[in-house]
């Protein structure tokens, strides 16, 4: 079991196998609680970065999202302007073939 100051990773107890319908453990195999820590910041970090491009595309659509519980209802919002605009276009047609 790989321990560092006696702590061991929590998901895997130490043993760096991942847990079922899991590709591999959040230590990375490393089986210590600082490996897992470590991953968490950085996947914490990368979905913060990841959070920030979504605000952007969003906000570039006139949607504000400051929560991320509010992205998923600007999107919703804009697909359904994209939806409503679609058939705007269509119904244009249609009275310019007529």
């Amino acid at each position: 079991m790989a321990e560092v100051n006696g702590e061991a990773c929590s998901v895997c107890q130490g043993s760096g196998r991942p847990g079922d319908g899991m590709i591999r453990c959040i230590c990375g195999g490393d089986g210590t609680r600082k490996a897992e820590v470590d991953n968490l910041r950085a996947l914490a970090e990368a979905l913060r970065s990841e959070l920030e491009r979504i605000r952007a595309i969003v906000a570039g659509f006139g949607f504000t999202a400051t929560k991320p519980s509010e992205i998923a209802a600007a999107v919703e919002r804009l697909g359904k302007r994209c939806i409503d605009a679609e058939e705007e276009f269509v119904k244009l047609k249609r009275q310019r073939a007529t």
